[in-house]
């Protein structure tokens, strides 16, 4: 229950762990987030405030990324951000066989 504030539980921790994480980033940077996939990657570089810069959806494998990353450093640089966060999530083996 809100208790009159309009703000869940569930809101308040969401908020919470979203200034605890930006406290660990520089302000003038800016946060490569990569979500892995078989043969389908996604990347989004987000500044400080969660607007998205970049955003692009490369068909390769993930030890393939050097191109795009360097792609994503470069749109970092134009937007004039000093600093870029790289964040992955976490994953298991992507061992075959």
């Amino acid at each position: 229950m809100s208790k009159g504030s309009g703000i869940s539980r569930s809101d308040r921790r969401r908020n919470a762990r979203r200034e605890h994480l930006r406290g660990l980033l520089p302000r003038d940077g800016a946060v490569l987030g990569i979500d892995l996939g078989d043969a389908k990657q996604a990347l989004a570089l987000v500044d400080h405030d969660m607007r998205v810069l970049w955003r692009r959806n490369p068909r390769c494998a993930a030890h393939q990324l050097g191109g795009p990353v360097a792609d994503a450093i470069a749109a970092a640089a134009a937007a004039g951000v000093p600093r870029l966060t790289v964040a992955c999530e976490p994953t298991g083996c992507r061992c075959t066989g």
